[in-house]
């Protein structure tokens, strides 16, 4: 009777740390805040806690309770209608040389204003020394007007930060395309950032 209660343990012991490893990675830790932009709550269109906006001119970024993959919330991030114009949000973290980063977004075009045009988006991870300067760049595929308005797509974008690296900006970007002014909006949810 004690081995099979033993038994029984170590089976709901692995399917448990199976289902941790498979969600992010063995050995992954967390690093990021505000993931899921559920902060602050109910308040649409203002900035997620923990996310620094930046943009060329507007800055058409907001929490949105429209649609989500998880949640009640995610960010909606709206192109500028100008030629060349980027924006986005990012969350500036300390790192450790030589450890390795990952950063995973969930994307979906906005099905009520969908990208047109030239618009495209990414994530990426900007090392920087201790001093601020951009030492590397690591990008991850990019999303355009074809993006999906039915399902979210994730990407994902992994670096070794430099020898030198003293903190990363994780960024979620949008561009308008210089072909002429675009328009429409995606949204962003489930943003892990870990560290191996």
């Amino acid at each position: 009777m004690r081995a099979n209660s033993i038994s029984h343990k170590l089976a709901v012991t692995a399917v448990i740390l199976l289902a941790l490893g498979t969600s992010r990675g063995w050995g992954d830790i967390p690093i990021g805040f505000n993931g899921g932009f559920e902060r602050p709550q109910g308040v649409t269109g203002e900035l997620p806690v923990d996310w620094a906006p930046f943009s060329s001119k507007d800055i058409n970024i907001g929490i949105s309770t429209n649609i989500q993959r998880s949640g009640t919330q995610a960010l909606e991030i709206s192109a500028q209608g100008r030629q060349g114009s980027h924006l986005g949000v990012f969350q500036n973290l300390r790192v450790e040389p030589k450890k390795r980063y990952t950063f995973q977004a969930h994307v979906i075009n906005s099905r009520s204003a969908p990208l047109n045009g030239n618009v495209y988006g990414m994530i990426g991870i900007e090392f920087r020394d201790s001093s601020g300067h951009e030492i590397s760049r690591q990008i991850s595929p990019q999303w355009n007007r074809y993006l999906s308005k039915m399902k979210w797509e994730r990407f994902e974008v992994e670096a070794r930060a430099p020898k030198n690296a003293a903190v990363a900006h994780f960024v979620i970007y949008l561009i308008d395309g210089d072909d002429g002014p675009s328009k429409g909006s995606v949204l962003v949810d489930d943003v892990v950032i870990t560290r191996k």
